[in-house]
């Protein structure tokens, strides 16, 4: 899964465990979003060779990158992470590959589903 958000349902022993603030974190919840569709598969995204990974739900809801929005756009809701996941204080992963460079069947990629909707195919990052 190339696109996932941290869940609401992690514990606060959950972040005590991996060494993490849970108020430093903005969380989602499906269960508060009227368009949030869950979608009852499980999401598994291993890195580092498997040593750190994130575990949860997938869900399918609208989307918002700046002032864009992608509707109806599956990502997984992190409701498990290892340790070593967040060395920095960011709350999710945007994965940016075509889908046949991507892990897992979710397709569009969030980069493909975005073109649909951009007056131009271009656009930049500043990092």
């Amino acid at each position: 899964m190339s696109r996932w958000v941290l869940s609401s349902s992690i514990s606060e022993d959950g972040f005590k465990a991996i060494d993490l603030e849970r108020e430093k974190h903005r969380l989602y919840d499906y269960q508060l979003s009227s368009s949030a569709e869950l979608i009852g598969q499980e999401f598994f995204a291993p890195y580092d060779e498997g040593e750190i990974w994130a575990k949860g739900r997938i869900v399918k809801d609208v989307v918002r990158v700046g002032s864009l929005d992608i509707p109806a756009l599956k990502f997984g809701v992190a409701q498990i992470i290892s340790s070593g996941v967040f060395e920095d204080d960011y709350d999710g992963i945007i994965g940016l590959a075509f889908s046949q460079y991507q892990h897992g069947t979710y397709q569009p990629s969030k980069f493909e589903a975005a073109l649909a909707y951009l007056q131009e195919p271009i656009f930049w990052f500043d990092l």
